[in-house]
């Protein structure tokens, strides 16, 4: 079938999928099957990134040879995020590459990426990468990886899969949405933990229940998830030991249960020193409200139109703060209710807050 048929098929296929009702998962696996018919590989895995600092969620899905893999997800974390890489998430977002093939972007020398060198190629046996974000443009949501075991990707390959992101990045925002929708609230009581990790990702020291907070930061993936989501943090706060003021990597989690918590990694001691701290605290809505706002797709003006009236602000209110007329206010709520799937100012707080009463949050 002629190329350029088969590329038009496959966007057409998995845009439609990514505007279908079902969940991330299966929305993975179907997009990944009709993404084989033109762009053949041997194994994939998709992960999902906190679009604020691009560190992952503990979402990871895989298939093929990326099965096996999990194994050693501490030591790809290591290398993917502690280490200067050329073709790593974070390079890629931060010169605006949305798709990219290793061996093409290191000339054909792999040694170029540490994470190919390393591990990719001498202990997983993988011949080349294909990366790309899950970005609409503006903030990225996960990161799609596939891997082939001989050959390499060619630059029309990359570029089709590049075509795919923004329905990459529109499947994953609903997963967000969807995982939001079946939150638990946090609770008075809640209290923060801390553990201490190694270069590793090793826990070495936590505070009480530190560990069984570990155990749920995954989803789906077991706890080779949970490994992978902390050595991430390690590697990146580490990262950030010999430079001041440097931002320590945050990243907003949902646990196994429904809650939501923030993961705050701080690296600690002397600056040749390898340990790093984790704080884990029950995220509040205040904290998780641009989570959704970015993935209900919400203007800057819509984000502030929101925020006051699941405080309580009537229209009058909203539009004296906000120095706009009262028929923009419900202009601007009209396109509110439709991106959120809502009707009414009491079904958005619901949305927002769930059963967290106190509107100052």
């Amino acid at each position: 079938m002629d190329r350029d048929l088969v590329r038009d098929r496959v966007v057409a296929d998995v845009a439609v999928l990514a505007r279908a009702q079902v969940d991330l998962e299966t929305f993975a696996h179907e997009a990944m099957q009709s993404l084989q018919r033109a762009v053949p590989h041997d194994g994939w895995s998709l992960g999902t990134l906190d679009p604020a600092s691009l560190m992952p969620t503990g979402v990871c899905l895989r298939e093929g040879c990326a099965v096996a893999w999990s194994a050693h997800d501490r030591e790809w974390a290591r290398l993917e995020y502690g280490q200067d890489d050329p073709t790593s998430v974070l390079a890629m977002a931060r010169s605006g590459c949305a798709a990219l093939g290793v061996h093409d972007v290191t000339g054909g020398d792999l040694s170029r990426s540490p994470r190919m060198r390393d591990l990719m190629t001498p202990v997983l046996g993988c011949a080349d990468e294909l990366r790309a974000l899950a970005t609409d443009g503006h903030r990225s949501w996960g990161a799609v990886f596939l891997y082939r075991l001989r050959g390499h990707f060619e630059p029309w390959e990359v570029a089709l899969v590049e075509a795919l992101c923004p329905s990459f990045a529109r499947a994953v925002r609903r997963g967000v949405l969807g995982m939001w929708a079946g939150r638990r609230t946090v609770t008075d009581d809640a209290t923060p933990t801390m553990v201490v990790l190694d270069a590793r990702g090793e826990v070495v020291l936590s505070s009480p229940g530190g560990v069984e907070q570990l155990v749920s930061l995954h989803h789906g993936d077991g706890a080779e998830a949970s490994e992978g989501l902390l050595a991430s943090l390690a590697a990146a706060a580490a990262a950030t030991r010999a430079t001041k003021g440097a931002h320590h990597p945050t990243t907003r989690v949902r646990l196994a249960d429904g809650r939501w918590c923030t993961v705050h990694a701080t690296p600690l001691g002397s600056p040749d020193g390898d340990l790093v701290g984790v704080t884990i605290t029950e995220s509040r809505p205040r904290e998780l409200l641009p989570l959704v706002v970015d993935a209900l797709g919400m203007t800057p003006r819509e984000r502030d139109v929101l925020v006051l009236v699941v405080r309580g602000a009537d229209t009058r209110s909203v539009a004296e703060q906000l120095h706009m007329s009262s028929h923009t206010v419900q202009d601007h709520l009209k396109a509110i209710f439709a991106k959120a799937g809502v009707h009414s100012r009491r079904e958005l707080t619901a949305l927002v807050l769930g059963d967290q009463l106190d509107p100052a949050w």
